[in-house]
């Protein structure tokens, strides 16, 4: 009977589970108001990708793969480090195609959770784009 559980305890530690999320190309829905500017963008046709990965040990010990991902993890919440996961990866992109912003972002969540561990990683994908100016906008649509 030991034996049966020592084993089971045993498979459970060793396993463990993996969750992937992808999002979609998020956007304001509903958003009303008039724009009185608009941004003069150049963007470039060729997509770019980065990623940043966090590893978490005894759900306290928060140590990342970049050293980008390591300012600010200083919180214990698991949604707070995804979105700063996700803000690193953001800005690793736009810091490696030396770019302002990143059009239709796709972001990419996946973790992996043992018992005593957790290894997040947050990959996005986009368009990198250059902001040239602003321009006052005069042909404001209304919805």
């Amino acid at each position: 009977m030991y034996k049966v559980l020592i084993l089971t305890i045993l498979i459970f530690l060793v396993t463990g589970c993996t969750r992937y999320n992808e999002s979609e190309i998020g956007y304001l829905n509903g958003v009303q108001g008039a724009i009185k500017y608009e941004p003069i963008v150049e963007f470039k046709d060729e997509k770019i990708e980065a990623d940043v990965g966090l590893n978490i040990l005894f759900w306290f010990i928060v140590w990342a793969d970049d050293n980008l991902a390591d300012e600010g993890m200083s919180q214990n919440s698991v949604s707070t480090r995804i979105g700063q996961l996700k803000t690193a990866a953001y800005y690793k992109a736009c810091e490696k195609s030396d770019s302002d912003l990143l059009l239709a972002a796709k972001y990419k969540l996946e973790s992996r959770d043992y018992f005593f561990f957790r290894k997040l990683k947050c990959q996005v994908q986009g368009y990198p784009a250059n902001v040239l100016g602003i321009v006052e906008s005069n042909n404001i649509k209304k919805r």
